[in-house]
């Protein structure tokens, strides 16, 4: 696996991600990432990434050094091709939730009354027309692959 791009926001105190809002199951996501490709580039100095965001220090975090940074990312570029081929029973919002509060949370958000729920997206309502949008075993399972690696190296309230 090759990987190329650019790493942005570069400090002596590691990397440094930001943006106006709380974050979300995308940030975590993206900043792992990230996180990963920095640990993956052995830099000299500090292998972190802080995610710094809108409203109180709790909701800033930070994702520690990694000790096999291409393993993760190699684990994530297969479910990444894997998704080309077929859709994934992936639901983002859901699996973060999942993997960092458990099953009731999760399904809350996938099925919420009172906010758009993410069962409701159409994305998801058209990848996957005609089957039983449920929170399945495959789903779990894409939640574990995908977030516990993360949840492992995450600190909140960076």
């Amino acid at each position: 696996m090759t990987l190329v791009g650019t790493l942005n926001a570069l400090t002596p105190q590691g990397q440094v991600i930001y943006r106006y809002d709380a974050p979300r199951a995308r940030d975590y996501l993206s900043a792992w990432l990230a996180h990963l490709a920095y640990c993956a580039a052995l830099p000299d100095g500090p292998r972190r990434t802080i995610w710094h965001g809108r409203g109180s220090p709790s909701a800033d975090f930070e994702l520690l050094p990694v000790a096999d940074p291409l393993a993760q990312l190699a684990a994530l570029a297969s479910l990444y091709r894997a998704g080309r081929r077929m859709p994934l029973r992936f639901f983002p919002k859901s699996a973060w939730l999942k993997v960092k509060e458990g099953d009731a949370k999760a399904q809350a958000a996938w099925e919420s009354e009172r906010t758009r729920a993410e069962s409701d997206d159409p994305v998801f309502r058209i990848a996957f027309r005609g089957a039983d949008l449920a929170l399945d075993e495959a789903f779990a399972a894409l939640a574990r692959i995908v977030f516990e690696p993360l949840v492992q190296h995450l600190r909140s309230g960076a």
